[in-house]
């Protein structure tokens, strides 16, 4: 089973880039996922906090206190934020999140998933101090997702998980040089 990014997830990902380098970090960390995540307001996942009463521009405010940096990237340098390992798990736990539901393609929802199983960051801690956890993302994903398509045919782990690794490193590669973002 081959997995692929989505066009909003393709966005996000861009978006994440740019919030790196606007917080001053040569690595864009999982906070910067959901500054990508939070700056596509249309995103399923924004639509999801959104509807869990999280208010977007608090969990911004929150999350640029505790990571901004006073460095400046220069412009020039902006090919040398890459994608740092914290992320790079999240993008595969979200990966996960998205087969075992027997999806192919990673959306918001899923990264959003993945963040709220995470403690190490702040975007995680925003969320859980909201009393936000995977139990209500994965809820309420599973009610919007009902409302727009038929519901997904559920897989066992073992369907996926041989080649699941050599897909997510085919994926973020990929990715990175179609969109030059997450590489």
């Amino acid at each position: 089973m081959q997995i692929k990014f989505s066009d909003e997830f393709s966005i996000i990902s861009e978006y994440s880039r740019g919030e790196a380098i606007r917080t001053g970090s040569y690595g864009i960390g999982v906070d910067h996922l959901v500054l990508g995540l939070i700056r596509h307001k249309t995103s399923k996942a924004a639509r999801i906090l959104s509807e869990l009463g999280v208010d977007l521009k608090a969990m911004k405010e929150f999350i640029d206190s505790k990571i901004f940096q006073n460095t400046v990237i220069p412009f020039s340098e902006a090919d040398k934020v890459k994608t740092t390992r914290a992320a790079t798990s999240v993008l595969n736990m979200a990966a996960f999140e998205a087969l075992k539901t027997g999806i192919c393609e990673l959306d918001s929802a899923h990264l959003l998933l993945a963040v709220s199983l995470t403690s190490d960051n702040a975007s995680a801690e925003f969320l859980h101090s909201q009393g936000i956890t995977h139990k209500t993302v994965f809820e309420a994903n599973r009610s919007a997702s009902k409302n727009t398509k038929a519901p997904a045919k559920e897989i066992r782990f073992e369907e996926i998980a041989g080649a699941l690794a050599e897909q997510i490193g085919i994926l973020i590669e990929s990715s990175g040089k179609k969109n030059n973002t997450l590489s």
